[in-house]
């Protein structure tokens, strides 16, 4: 997880980390096993709660892994 000096001070970074690390625990079987993502929060992930947020990514991860896969 990357969250750059964008994203804001030290609080906001690791916020938005610890948002992304939720997303990724509570949805570790959406992801092929022996992979490696790399993920930059945005400025905008602090505007979102984990239920908005989840609601957000899951749709795009789905997306991303269904172009891998066909």
């Amino acid at each position: 997880m990357i969250a750059s000096k964008k994203v804001g001070k030290s609080v906001k970074r690791n916020r938005a980390k610890r948002l992304l690390r939720e997303f990724f625990r509570r949805n570790a079987t959406l992801f092929p096993e022996s992979s490696d993502f790399v993920l930059i929060a945005s400025p905008k992930i602090l505007g979102f709660r984990y239920p908005e947020l989840e609601e957000e990514i899951k749709p795009k991860v789905f997306g991303v892994f269904s172009n891998v896969n066909s």
